[in-house]
C-alpha cells in the first residue's frame, strides 16, 4: 500500500464524520485540531506508511478530549520544578510512552485478528486471541488514563479496604482465570487514599505473581491485609510461589525496583510511583517459606465508621 492510497482511505472514512485529515511529508509527526476553517490534521513522517498507521493508532485511541488539543495534549516541562512536580512529569511521561510504542502493534494486530476471523470464524486458535488483545487493550488505556489525570488535575479520591477488595477479585480473576486469590486475613474497616490508578497499579504486581506462579505450575497467590496503626497505614501484602528474588538482586534492588528481566521493570516502576503519590511505599523481599512478596503500603484516610 502506498501512502497516498491510505490517504484518500481515510479522508473517505473520516473527513466527514469526524472533520480530520491525514497528512504526510512532516519532517515529525503531529497532530493539530480543528479549527474555524481547517479540519484536524494527522501529520506523518515523509511518505512513510508505518509512521501513518502509527500516527492513525494515536487518534485512535486519543479520545474526543484529547483530540481538542494539539498532540493530543502531551506537554513537556522545564527544569525549573519541585521533586514532586518532577515525578509527576516522570510518570506522565512514561505512561505517554508506553501508549506511543503499544499503540501501533496493538492496532495492527487486532487488524489481522479481525482479517482471521471473518476468513475463519469457527477457528478456536483465532478465536482464542480475542481475550488478550483485549486485555492489551485494557493495559493501554490505564496508562492513558494515567496520563490523562496526572495532566487535567490529579484528582485524589477515597476508597474501602472492602471495595479495593472486591474491584482485585473481580478484575484479577478476568485477566487469569487460572490463578486463584486467597485472602488470608479478613477485610479491614478503613478507608484509603486512592486515585483511578490505585487498582491497575495493584493489579500489575498480581500479574507479576501470576507469572511467576505460573512458572513454577503453582495456582494460587496469597493476599493479606495488615493493620499499621502507630503509621496510619495499612498494608497489603502479595505472595506468589515462584523461585523468588537470588541474594544477588536483592542486593541491587534494595527492595524498591524490580528486575526488568523478568519482565516487571516500568510497569512496576509505574505502580510505585503511584504509590508514592497517594503517601504510600512499595518493598519487595523474598518470604522465608519460598516465593517473593510485594508489600504495598497505603494511607488510611479515616475509619468507614468515622466516614459515616
Amino acid at each position: 500500500m502506498h501512502c497516498e492510497q491510505l490517504i484518500a482511505a481515510f479522508d473517505d472514512c473520516f473527513l466527514e464524520t469526524f472533520n480530520t485529515r491525514l497528512v504526510g511529508g512532516a519532517e515529525e509527526p503531529l497532530y493539530l485540531p480543528s479549527t474555524k476553517t481547517l479540519p484536524a490534521r494527522i501529520f506523518f513522517r515523509s511518505d512513510y506508511v508505518s509512521s501513518a498507521l502509527h500516527e492513525i493508532s494515536h487518534w485512535c485511541i486519543a479520545g474526543e478530549k484529547r483530540r481538542d488539543q494539539e498532540d493530543y495534549g502531551y506537554w513537556y516541562e522545564t527544569d525549573t520544578r519541585d521533586e514532586a512536580n518532577e515525578q509527576l512529569v516522570s510518570l506522565d511521561g512514561a505512561a505517554a510512552q508506553i501508549t506511543h510504542q503499544l499503540a501501533t502493534p496493538i492496532a495492527n494486530l487486532q487488524l489481522l485478528f479481525e482479517e482471521l476471523l471473518e476468513e475463519q470464524p469457527n477457528n478456536i486458535i483465532v478465536k482464542q486471541m480475542q481475550t488478550p488483545l483485549e486485555q492489551c487493550r485494557e493495559q493501554l488505556n490505564s496508562f492513558r488514563a494515567l496520563s490523562e489525570q496526572i495532566r487535567v488535575n490529579n484528582a485524589k479520591d477515597q476508597i474501602t479496604i472492602t471495595q479495593l477488595q472486591t474491584a482485585i477479585n473481580d478484575t484479577f480473576v478476568l485477566q487469569y482465570p487460572g490463578q486463584h486469590i486467597k485472602w488470608s486475613t479478613p477485610s479491614i474497616n478503613a478507608i484509603l487514599l486512592s486515585d483511578a490508578m490505585l487498582l491497575p497499579a495493584i493489579l500489575n504486581l498480581l500479574q507479576n505473581a501470576a507469572i511467576a506462579n505460573q512458572k513454577q505450575g503453582k495456582t494460587e497467590l496469597e493476599l493479606s491485609w495488615e493493620l499499621n496503626q502507630q503509621d496510619q497505614c495499612i498494608d497489603l501484602l502479595i505472595r506468589d510461589f515462584g523461585d523468588g528474588f537470588t541474594s544477588s538482586q536483592l542486593a541491587e534492588l534494595g527492595g524498591q525496583v524490580m528486575p526488568s528481566e523478568q519482565g516487571m521493570g516500568l510497569a512496576v516502576l509505574l505502580s510505585n510511583v503511584t504509590f508514592e503519590r497517594l503517601n504510600g511505599s512499595l518493598t519487595l523481599f523474598n518470604h522465608k517459606e519460598g516465593g517473593a512478596v510485594a508489600k504495598v503500603q497505603l494511607a488510611i484516610i479515616n475509619s468507614e465508621q468515622a466516614a459515616q
